[in-house]
């Protein structure tokens, strides 16, 4: 589909993530993906990788779920779901035009998969809002 898309001359917009319970900056992240790309591809972390790294109790929703929730709040143009630990096959695979995530993940860091995309773009996070700190006020 993605080399589809480039044959066209899309502009393929990148963005991927847990999504576990969706708030308010996750939809900030998914509709900047949306606006700058022709096309959008949302990667969801599986749910294996939702609990190496968020904890047993992690995902709250099933990769399923979080996949058609993620998808459909932006009218994605396709949704993957991936269990690496980085997005770089994926990225590699799809060459995306524009790679989107938050500026917490890539602060200070090397990002995993970057050379295979045209630019990557950092969203400032919304302060205070995730789905651990939702939890965590529970």
């Amino acid at each position: 589909m993605a080399r589809l898309w480039h044959q066209q001359h899309h502009s393929i917009a990148f963005v991927n993530g847990c999504f576990d319970i969706l708030h308010l900056g996750h939809l900030h992240l998914l509709q900047e993906a949306k606006r700058v790309g022709t096309r959008l591809i949302v990667a969801v972390n599986s749910d294996g990788y939702c609990r190496r790294h968020k904890g047993p109790n992690r995902p709250i929703q099933p990769v399923e779920l979080r996949a058609i929730i993620a998808g459909q709040v932006v009218n994605a143009d396709a949704v993957t779901v991936f269990d690496d630990e980085t997005p770089e096959r994926l990225l590699c695979g799809i060459r995306p035009n524009i790679y989107l995530l938050g500026d917490d993940y890539a602060y200070g860091r090397d990002i995993p998969g970057a050379q295979h995309c045209d630019c990557v773009v950092t969203i400032p996070r919304l302060p205070g809002i995730s789905t651990t700190e939702i939890l965590n006020a529970l």
